[in-house]
């Protein structure tokens, strides 16, 4: 979506520094037609007594014929915002009004197609505010589903109002809806959700083109405006087609939305030069947005609509694993976490009791120490086996129970149910706590994310906080703590709940069940519990999240030693003004004789020395260096070898007696032997002398050390630590949220911070995070000392930031549907308590 925009944009905005070509005016035009720009709900036909308070609130009512509508294209205010634009030619074009002769060229490309979307945006917006505040029932609506700029407001506006008939131009042609005609209806519902479907295989096949360079950018950008296109004509043709079904509204907006959600992902993934991070992120957009979808399916039964959701997700699904086979390092990681999904999915249509049945499989994949940490939980789950309860659940649930259930039996079996999402299914091997071990560090749980049955995601990461670090005590993190029932546990009683509820006036003893006493507390009781579930995700991003970056924080510092002492032996290794070439010149006196006689060996030639800091002076390397020997001829007396010494001295400077030329050729040293002992001389002044008293070459050495260090199995080992505690955060921050813009806010925070893993070095994002925040300022203290300190300031900067961020955004922005669905549904039934069918 984002994408597609963008490129809108540059066309709109660009055009009106030069004159647009033919092409270019006739695309403009054509996206007028066809509603991409100035689209939306143009006209809407109302009661006519609504009329006068929506010309209250300064919109236009077009009167004719008794029938009264909002037209937009009729609106004066729309029309003089549109002239301020350049845009008259526009608003006679949608008018229906052609003037005489083809549009003039200039006339377009005088146009303010971006004020041309503000005019658009305005209107809707206030269409939108009207529709809140009157809620005004509408007869029929015209809208064009092209225009990206103001979709949302068409939605907000009809989840807002009721509409009998809805007409939507898409693609050049026109879709009706109609309540009167449900079997119609679903049936073009039917043909548009295969089409999303269909249009996501297309986007999958584009990309893989893309990515072999058989297809242009532009064509994925088309398709994926024709997913979100789609997607807002299934939301539009369901408010009409479902609205006397709030259920199934619900599960195919969510549905669609999913399918939206994962194709811009998988657009946002498909790109080249994604951070390994982002793909972290928008990886989880993918699994968590196919889970949205997966929640829908209840234990209790497919209807239709279901049906539709369970196709499109499975065609989703292989366009997934397309693309992993095509472009593995990126959509791996999503393969991976939609086959655990799709797996989960399938025993999401059995019934509560086999669901039982696959939990004590899962036991025996358990360690010995997890067996014995759970035993008591282990031990109730099994014992719960053995109370009849699958038994009592299945002769409830049975086609011929009305047939033979007793009062006393059905009061039974709600109130098994009821227990079973209550209390029974917080069990810890419901939830998923046993799988983390227990004597694994929290950030470890990362590992086992990717492969977990989505049912225990939240238990198993609550598992993982029990008793952590700052948690313990923090106001509010109890939500943590409480064992709270697995959301799949859960909505399984729900969906079995309501349906044993339903079949009361087909038994035997109908007429004396009262369903209001019977089922209202067992009703409110599930409805608690949903809270609390909702609440224990919230919980675990409010309190786990900043427990985990906490523990991000601590393995960047751990990560941050060792990167400093890799980075410093590189700069080691670089010219830092420390040592350089001098003249070598030495004699050494040679004894012979028994000591008796003394000669001289003379030395002249170039070598390294220290010529900065405590080490001033000393020699590093010979470089070159050439031999003479002279023989004295005197006897080796003290007075003589002082003497002689003197002369010795003397004879080092003497060119004219003693010239290179009556030296030995030269001895010349390898070039990697003077080049390591160099570097030995750089680091140990690296590590003597602060840096405050570098010299300006040292310091201006620095950042190219940020890039060309080599590893260490320490950090290494340091980095993997990191990389582990990253997507752990990533994990508690981005639970169950299944569209995460990575272009703003937190979510751009947290894709911005270093995972821990390479670039091109161990470590690297991490290095080039920190190279990338500036030049570093020498000082007062050694090199690995101070880049240890600023690696740890300014990462902890960044999530000071986030940290800030994230505690400001709302915890509850993106809603569990299996919690969400059956709490309204949970909520009808409380309404009317009487009534058997929630109506």
């Amino acid at each position: 979506m984002r994408l597609a925009i963008g490129l809108l944009v540059l066309l709109l905005s660009a055009h009106r520094a030069s004159a647009l070509t033919d092409t270019e005016r006739q695309i403009i035009i054509e996206r007028a037609k066809s509603g991409e720009i100035a689209g939306g709900a143009y006209r809407i036909e109302i009661k006519p007594e609504y009329a006068p308070d929506l010309k209250k609130r300064s919109l236009f009512v077009e009167s004719t014929g008794g029938r009264a509508f909002i037209n937009r294209d009729l609106d004066p205010a729309w029309q003089d915002c549109m002239s301020t634009a350049g845009a008259t030619w526009m608003v006679n074009l949608l008018a229906g009004y052609t003037p005489a002769g083809p549009l003039v060229s200039s006339t377009i490309d005088l146009t303010d197609l971006p004020k041309v979307g503000d005019c658009n945006k305005d209107w809707h917006q206030a269409l939108y505010q009207a529709a809140v505040d009157i809620r005004f029932d509408a007869l029929s609506a015209d809208v064009k589903v092209g225009d990206q700029l103001v979709r949302d407001y068409v939605d907000l506006i009809f989840g807002s109002v009721s509409v009998d008939v809805v007409q939507l131009e898409k693609d050049g042609k026109v879709i009706k809806a109609d309540i009167k005609d449900m079997k119609g209806g679903l049936k073009t519902l039917q043909g548009e959700l295969t089409q999303l479907a269909g249009d996501h295989n297309k986007l999958s096949q584009l990309i893989i083109d893309e990515n072999r360079k058989k297809a242009e950018t532009v064509r994925v950008v088309a398709q994926h405006e024709r997913i979100a296109a789609g997607v807002s004509t299934v939301q539009l043709l369901g408010r009409v087609i479902l609205r006397n079904s709030p259920d199934a509204q619900y599960k195919l907006t969510t549905g669609a939305k999913s399918i939206g959600a994962i194709a811009d992902a998988v657009v946002d993934l498909s790109r080249s030069g994604v951070t390994d991070a982002a793909k972290i992120l928008l990886s989880g957009n993918i699994a968590n947005a196919a889970l949205s979808i997966v929640g829908l399916f209840g234990p209790g039964g497919q209807d239709p609509t279901i049906a539709l959701l369970q196709s499109g997700f499975s065609s989703v699904r292989a366009d997934i694993h397309q693309l992993q086979a095509e472009m593995n390092d990126r959509f791996d990681r999503v393969d991976r976490a939609l086959d655990t999904i799709y797996s989960s999915m399938q025993t999401r249509f059995d019934e509560i009791t086999d669901r039982l049945d696959e939990f004590n499989r899962r036991l025996n994949i358990l360690s010995v120490r997890q067996r014995q940490e759970y035993y008591v939980s282990i031990s109730a789950f099994q014992a719960l086996l053995t109370h009849e309860y699958k038994s009592k659940i299945q002769s409830c649930r049975n086609k011929e129970a009305p047939s033979y259930l007793t009062y006393y039996d059905f009061a039974q079996c709600l109130t098994a149910i009821s227990l079973y999402g209550t209390d029974d299914a917080a069990n810890d091997v419901f939830t998923g706590a046993v799988f983390f071990d227990p004597a694994l560090q929290p950030e470890q749980a990362a590992d086992g994310l990717d492969t977990l049955d989505p049912d225990y995601l939240r238990g198993f990461l609550a598992a993982s906080l029990k008793g952590k670090g700052s948690l313990v005590g923090e106001p509010g993190s109890s939500a943590i703590q409480v064992a709270i029932p697995s959301p799949m546990g859960w909505s399984g009683a729900v969906d079995t709940y309501l349906a044993v509820r339903a079949i009361a006036p087909r038994l035997k003893s109908a007429n004396d069940i009262k369903l209001a006493p019977l089922t209202s507390d067992s009703l409110k009781r599930l409805q608690n519990t949903g809270n609390r579930l909702f609440g224990g995700v919230v919980a675990l991003r409010k309190y786990g999240a900043p427990l985990a970056m906490d523990i991000y924080m601590r393995d960047v510092r751990a990560a941050a030693k060792p990167l400093a002492a890799a980075i410093v032996a590189h700069l080691a290794d670089s010219a830092l003004g420390v040592v350089e070439v001098g003249d070598y010149r030495k004699w050494d006196p040679t004894y012979f004789n028994n000591g008796n006689d003394i000669d001289f060996e003379l030395y002249r030639g170039a070598a390294q020395y220290v010529v900065v800091g405590p080490d001033k002076g000393n020699l590093v390397a010979k470089v070159s260096v050439q031999h003479r020997h002279v023989v004295s001829g005197y006897q080796a007396t003290a007075g003589n070898v002082a003497w002689l010494k003197q002369r010795m001295d003397d004879a080092l400077h003497d060119d004219a007696n003693f010239g290179l030329g009556t030296y030995e050729p030269p001895v010349v040293t390898p070039a990697d032997e003077v080049k390591t002992a160099v570097k030995r001389a750089n680091a140990t002044y690296l590590g003597k002398v602060k840096m405050t008293e570098w010299p300006v070459q040292a310091t201006s050495a620095l950042k190219a050390s940020f890039t060309d260090y080599a590893g260490t199995d320490e950090l290494r080992g340091a980095c993997s630590k990191m990389a582990e505690s990253k997507r752990y955060l990533d994990a508690l921050a981005t639970l169950y949220r299944s569209r995460i813009d990575l272009a703003k806010g937190w979510p751009a925070e947290l894709q911005g911070l270093p995972t821990g893993t390479a670039i091109d070095k161990i470590c690297g994002d991490l290095a080039k995070a920190i190279s990338e925040a500036g030049p570093i300022e020498p000082r007062d203290g050694l090199a690995v000392d101070v880049l240890t300190d600023v690696i740890g300031e300014r990462i902890s900067a960044r999530v000071v930031k986030l940290r800030q961020q994230y505690a400001a955004a709302p915890m509850d922005d993106s809603k569990l549907p299996e919690i969400e669905l059956r709490l309204q549904r949970i909520q009808r039934c409380l309404k009317h308590a009487d009534n058997p069918m929630c109506p």
